[in-house]
């Protein structure tokens, strides 16, 4: 059961965490939109244009993965989510 595990993780503090929240205001926006949560990735900088990549080899990796973990528990959203182009949603916008 999902909700059991998402009570095991808020007691031992594990990953990212929202739990029990709720929105009430309208949130509008291009794209990645949510009542709660807009966008969940692994960001690699604040602005893309200031990473610096001398080297396409420098960040080719092979064989690898990234495991993102965050838990959305108990929240709700009681208002409008509008997005312009994509992803849009009451609780999260997107999600990778």
């Amino acid at each position: 059961d999902i909700s059991e595990n998402a009570e095991r993780d808020a007691e031992n503090r594990a990953g990212g965490m929202a739990a029990k929240c709720r929105n009430f205001g309208d949130v509008s926006g291009d794209y990645g939109i949510g009542g709660i949560i807009g966008n969940l990735s692994k960001e690699l900088s604040s602005d893309l244009e200031e990473i610096d990549i001398p080297s396409i080899d420098d960040v080719l990796f092979t064989d690898t993965t990234l495991f993102i973990r965050a838990t959305v528990f108990m929240c709700s959203n009681d208002a409008v989510i509008s997005a312009k182009y994509d992803n849009a949603g009451g609780i999260l916008g997107y999600g990778s």
